[in-house]
């Protein structure tokens, strides 16, 4: 869906990414809502075509929004909804 993971694992040795167990999960919310800000102020502030581009594929957020006017507090990573409630911070 092009939304980054609130969490991921990084094997320090071989560069190989894994989901995280526990508590710490590969949806898209709180801990994973300040990428999209921050890859949209590199994009304005340095002309960053590689953030722009990031943005670009994160389109679930767009037609979420554009279809039912609201953006839940967190998603799946294939953009469906993971919860049926809004929180604030998703539309920084």
């Amino acid at each position: 869906s092009g939304l980054p993971a609130d969490w991921v694992l990084v094997d320090r040795r071989t560069g190989e990414f894994s989901a995280p167990s526990g508590d710490l999960t590969t949806r898209f919310s709180y801990d994973a809502l300040r990428l999209p800000w921050r890859l949209a102020l590199d994009h304005a502030w340095y002309g960053e075509e590689r953030a722009r581009q990031l943005l670009e594929r994160q389109v679930p957020l767009a037609q979420a929004y554009t279809e039912q006017g609201r953006l839940v507090a967190a998603y799946h990573r294939d953009g469906t909804p993971a919860a049926d409630y809004e929180a604030p911070a998703m539309y920084g």
